[in-house]
């Protein structure tokens, strides 16, 4: 019995030895035994009962299908219509099902409409009468490729897969050799967009049109990339190898020397979040996204890498992950967190109860690496193969078109962690390959050796991992702006310059005070000359205090660092009555020789005071 119903048999009767069979896809005579009594009789009894099973068993299936196919509810009391088949129909048309088996689907549905529900199934007919054509159709053209010694279509996809017939020569050939080849589906996808784009720039229609390309058209279409397109170095240099390969593996002859303008870019530092910032990230992230993350910046996984990990790749007892079918095909191990250890475990958890329930369905399966699945026939239904972050939906394989249960689609991720950033209010671009950069410049941050670091993140060559040195910022090196220091010079010199002037109006205050009190012997024996000794006194120390206070304010005017000549001032006019008083100060140095002592001892102390402010302003300046 094959899927769809199989070839269903149907007993009309038996004549002179010749057995009359009904198959659903043919009426034909099936030679025999002549088979009498009571043993024909049961033998066609339990024939009949078996194929009223087996027709009854396809027809829910399929109408199971098309209900899901519709949005729907299995009810019984759905009454479809030929317009709701024909939308089906034609949704199998597009997945490339074959005729033969559209037409066991528009029988099971006529069996359901007439033997389940007990309605009218005219309606129907007309399609599987097409549907009957067409499949004649695909058999006289099998059998014809067959006489001419080709191949037929499912012979073909047993070696390279399932390929749409309606692309153009080339492409179809583009792949055959790609899948030939073992290269990956990203490889075969990256390739054909390349030549497309190749073939509408130079409006070629099939291989045979590929005769008059020469490597001047290569030439011109890489040119064409860099200057037009301004695209990166790594898209022109994709496009060159994708038109190689067309040449060495498709069109069989050498391409020539290519010369184009090669695509510039400078050299990019990589996008590298803080500790805060991942934390408010994760904050926003949940469930299996959340899980994803964290492995992404635990581990220094790809997102490719962390989606493709299967059930078998986690070692507990070592804590570590093995992550295979990386970039370039090769594998590695990285460190397992200690803190997500009970989210993987509840996730594996969760996978063998999906797993369980796909068992019961009959619908466990998963792609297997390279010929795995030859060697181990069983193993996609095995546990430990399956994907650890499984799509909640079956899939079928682009390539082979089998329906399997695959990973998490590589969008659904990047759009829960877009909103998450959104939320967060971080204004960075950050991808999932960000997380990758912060795990490698943290690490290096922490002292760990760039060597080790290369061999955790899987990078064949140092000078990719050294790109990370560049988005670090040591700790032992400390390197202060240049317009820090300005700033913090402009602010610390009037502070100084400030202390220092209320210093000296201190000292100011007490010298006043000091020739206030003077000494009272003194004053008896001469009335005259106590009198003129304060007034030069009092007068030089207010003027002192003024140029004092002038000059912290001339030091610290931040218009330019060259010291201006001052106007007239009340500082000034000081000076003028002081030096207008030289013969009262002439004559209080003729005095007694205690007021000659305790005035040089004023003039020495401020000039010492006044030489100290003026050096340290000049060497704050400098």
């Amino acid at each position: 019995m094959e899927e769809g119903g199989g070839f269903h048999w149907e007993a009309a009767g038996n004549w002179d030895g010749i057995c009359c069979v009904r198959s659903a896809q043919a009426s034909f005579l099936l030679p025999g035994r002549v088979i009498a009594g009571d043993e024909s009789m049961g033998r066609v009894s339990q024939s009949e009962t078996t194929w009223h099973e087996q027709r009854d068993k396809w027809a829910k299936i399929w109408f199971e299908k098309l209900c899901r196919f519709h949005g729907r509810k299995p009810q019984v009391t759905w009454e479809f219509t030929a317009d709701d088949v024909i939308a089906f129909l034609r949704d199998h048309v597009r997945r490339k099902t074959p005729a033969w088996k559209r037409l066991k689907i528009i029988q099971s549905l006529i069996c359901y409409r007439r033997y389940v529900q007990a309605a009218p199934f005219d309606d129907l007919k007309f399609i599987q009468t097409k549907l009957e054509d067409l499949t004649r159709a695909e058999k006289i053209k099998e059998a014809r490729l067959r006489e001419a010694g080709g191949h037929t279509a499912d012979e073909i996809e047993d070696v390279v897969g399932h390929i749409d017939p309606s692309e153009p020569d080339i492409l179809q050939n583009l792949r055959r050799a790609v899948r030939a080849r073992q290269d990956t589906l990203e490889t075969e996808r990256a390739y054909v967009a390349n030549v497309k784009a190749f073939m509408r720039e130079r409006g070629l229609k099939r291989q045979a049109d590929f005769a008059e390309i020469h490597a001047a058209d290569v030439e011109a279409h890489l040119t064409d990339l860099a200057v037009d397109g301004n695209v990166a170095p790594s898209t022109q240099n994709r496009a060159f190898y994708a038109l190689l390969y067309v040449f060495q593996h498709v069109l069989k002859r050498e391409m020539g020397e290519v010369q184009a303008i090669r695509s510039t870019k400078g050299k990019q530092i990589p996008t590298v979040l803080s500790v805060d910032e991942i934390e408010q990230i994760f904050a926003h992230l949940h469930g299996v996204h959340l899980l994803i993350a964290k492995l992404l910046y635990g581990c220094g996984m790809r997102i490719s890498e962390a989606l493709r990990l299967r059930m078998k790749d986690f070692d507990f007892d070592r804590m570590v992950i093995e992550v295979h079918a990386s970039k370039g095909g090769k594998s590695r191990i990285v460190p397992m967190p200690a803190s997500v250890v009970p989210e993987i475990r509840k996730w594996m958890e969760s996978r063998r109860v999906l797993h369980e329930h796909d068992l019961e369905q009959g619908q466990a399966s998963v792609c297997l690496p390279k010929a795995l699945e030859r060697k181990y026939p069983a193993a996609a239904r095995e546990l430990k193969w399956q994907y650890l972050f499984a799509s909640h939906r079956l899939s079928r394989d682009p390539r082979t078109r089998v329906l399997r249960r695959h990973h998490l689609h590589k969008d659904t991720f990047p759009a829960n962690l877009r909103a998450a950033v959104k939320k967060a209010g971080i204004h960075k671009h950050i991808s999932s390959h960000v997380f990758r950069h912060s795990f490698a410049t943290h690490l290096l941050r922490e002292g760990t050796d760039i060597c080790t670091i290369q061999e955790l993140l899987g990078h064949a060559d140092i000078k990719t991992t050294r790109i990370y040195l560049h988005s670090l910022n040591r700790e032992d090196v400390k390197v202060i702006s240049p317009l820090d220091r300005m700033t913090s010079h402009h602010q610390t010199i009037p502070a100084n310059l400030a202390a220092a002037a209320a210093d000296n109006a201190a000292d100011a205050r007490d010298l006043v005070q000091a020739d206030a009190s003077g000494d009272r012997s003194v004053a008896e024996c001469s009335v005259a000359e106590p009198a003129n000794a304060e007034h030069v006194a009092t007068c030089e120390n207010a003027g002192n205090a003024r140029e004092v206070t002038l000059l912290v304010s001339e030091l610290s005017a931040p218009k330019s660092h060259t010291l201006t000549r001052r106007s007239a001032g009340p500082g000034d006019m000081a000076a003028k009555r002081v030096s207008e008083a030289e013969p009262a100060r002439a004559a209080s140095l003729a005095g007694p020789p205690r007021n000659r002592l305790r005035w040089w001892s004023h003039a020495a102390s401020w000039a010492f005071q006044r030489a100290s402010v003026v050096v340290g302003g000049f060497l704050s300046l400098s």
